[in-house]
């Protein structure tokens, strides 16, 4: 997932990717290879239903929109 923000953060400041650009990263990983690297309060992940709503109200609880 790290190479993948890099990457694009490269792009972006390459100017291949703008402001205005909408991007999607895919990032697979669950960071099981390298729990050390994780914030502890990280590792207290809500589960939720694979559902927009409930991805919606997870962010508006956290603040995010």
């Amino acid at each position: 997932g790290g190479v993948t923000v890099a990457g694009a953060f490269a792009l972006s400041f390459e100017g291949e990717l703008t402001p205005e650009d909408e991007v999607v990263l895919c990032i697979t990983g669950n960071g099981l290879k390298t729990p050390d690297a994780v914030p502890a309060r990280l590792l207290e992940t809500p589960i939720i239903a694979p559902r927009i709503v409930e991805v919606a109200a997870l962010a508006r609880e956290a603040g995010a929109v």
